[in-house]
């Protein structure tokens, strides 16, 4: 079931159509011990903002606002973010903050919704949950598009929230579109196959374009909101410097990434523009798995508020999941471009990428992510260059032969 989605996004570029096809099974997050050393707030007075927003929606959902908001306080909020002091914004900050921002509250109840699904065994329960989130995620979308036109003081703060969760429900409904994609074409003609990786293309590029629209809010907003009680979402002034690859086997990572630049630097090749970009985007990618390798190995120098939180991945305990997006949001916008135009070169950076979000397990919301963009990068160089990704195919759990039918 695809539910039709609003076309807005921060940075008034098109985003991916929402995907409300989610099926089981499903990898439920882990709270770690230190979660639970938050206690949760009492309900506060966004309940009846809770059930106005419901009012039109189907009989077994308007009447449980109370349980929705006690779910989103109490477990979906703790799933936003790793470290403490971020979970506690989600956690208490924001919902105050919702009761003055409309468009908060409806985000809020999408993301809640999308979470509680994710939790059902039935599905026409799943179903009706999904369909009321979709409808709740547009409603937010219209309102937040008059109110970012006119970032202020008093309203960058919740623009910055809502922003954030735009990118929790693109990731979590972006996996089921391309399912949606991929499935019914299997074993397809050529013409068939440029259309899968024309649309696979497109819903990467809706990923990042979404990534990336938290910076029109951050950019005129930066003194008011890292001043702000929200200031934990966007300043990490913990992280370690400078990022160097920490042990033996984040070297031999970073050997291997380094080793991409072969791909467009050759002997005898003409120089072209392009290669300056995507050297640009390979350095700051070797940058973000230094990082992540500092923040996964779970350095004893780190504040106890952040050394005791993690989310579990394939090779050890990633502290603070914000790291991983270092690198989409940093990338030059050419760079972009040149995924959006199939780039071979560039498609396989972004399969690079993936591993990180790859290794990350028992996140709702980011399950799929990794897999989604190494399929797309496997459409586009095809079987002749498959050995370029050869590293990221096996680190997200697919097999070759089942990318390409």
């Amino acid at each position: 079931m695809i539910v039709p989605s609003s076309r807005l996004s921060p940075l008034s570029t098109p985003l991916p159509s929402l995907s409300a096809g989610i099926k089981p099974p499903f990898r439920v997050h882990v709270f770690h011990q230190s979660s639970s050393t938050v206690p949760p707030p009492k309900l506060p007075p966004l309940l009846l903002n809770f059930e106005d927003c419901l009012k039109g929606a189907a009989e077994s959902v308007k009447v449980r606002g109370r349980e929705l908001l006690h779910h989103y306080i109490t477990t979906t909020s703790i799933t936003l973010a790793t470290d403490q002091p971020a979970q506690i914004v989600w956690q208490r900050t924001i919902p105050q903050l919702a009761a003055s921002h409309r468009f908060l509250v409806h985000g809020i109840l999408a993301i809640t919704l999308l979470h509680l699904a994710r939790l059902r065994g039935d599905a026409e329960g799943k179903e009706t949950l999904i369909a009321t989130a979709a409808s709740q995620f547009n409603i937010a979308l219209s309102l937040f598009r008059h109110v970012i036109t006119n970032v202020t003081a008093e309203n960058c703060e919740a623009l910055f929230a809502f922003s954030a969760l735009v990118c929790v429900f693109i990731f979590n409904t972006s996996h089921e579109e391309c399912q949606a994609v991929l499935t019914p074409k299997r074993n397809t003609e050529c013409a068939g196959r440029k259309t899968q990786t024309a649309e696979m293309t497109r819903i990467a590029i809706g990923m990042f374009r979404t990534l990336r629209g938290s910076l029109v809010i951050l950019f005129p907003g930066w003194d008011w909101i890292s001043r702000s009680p929200l200031s934990p979402l966007c300043t990490r002034k913990w992280w370690p410097k400078p990022p160097i690859p920490v042990d033996a086997e984040a070297v031999l990572e970073d050997h291997r990434l380094a080793a991409l630049e072969r791909l467009w630097m050759q002997p005898g090749k003409d120089y072209e523009y392009a290669f300056q970009v995507l050297t640009s985007a390979l350095t700051q990618l070797r940058y973000t798995f230094a990082l992540v390798s500092q923040l996964t190995r779970n350095p004893s120098s780190l504040d106890p508020n952040y050394r005791n939180v993690y989310d579990q991945c394939d090779n050890g305990k990633l502290i603070d999941r914000g790291a991983i997006f270092t690198w989409p949001t940093s990338v030059p916008e050419e760079f972009i471009a040149l995924i959006e135009n199939q780039r071979p070169e560039a498609l396989a950076i972004l399969a690079h990428y993936a591993i990180l979000p790859g290794r990350i397990r028992g996140v709702w919301w980011i399950e799929g992510w990794g897999v989604t963009l190494v399929t797309t990068a496997a459409l586009v160089l095809g079987e002749e260059r498959k050995s370029w990704i050869e590293w990221p195919v096996r680190v997200v759990g697919l097999e070759w032969e089942n990318i390409l039918g």
